[in-house]
């Protein structure tokens, strides 16, 4: 998954409300703040690209995500 993969997917589980997602909402949150910064980050999303993350779904992301602080991920 790259920075605009996940930014799509973000954006789309929003525009959804999150429904079904079965990600705790603490989870949804910082995703939603980690996307919008990475929307107008170009240093953080090429950061973020660099790391060449395997995950495929938000849900296999999301185990990255755990005992994370959002200062980990964005400038």
């Amino acid at each position: 998954m790259n920075a605009r993969e996940l930014i799509g997917s973000v954006e789309i589980k929003v525009a959804h409300k999150w429904r079904n997602s079965d990600l705790p909402t603490e989870t949804q949150r910082l995703l939603e703040d980690i996307a919008e910064h990475y929307a107008v980050c170009e240093e953080c999303r090429d950061a973020f690209d660099d790391m060449d993350y395997d995950h495929t779904t938000l849900h296999d992301f999301c185990e990255l995500l755990d005992g994370t602080e959002l200062s980990d991920w964005m400038c």
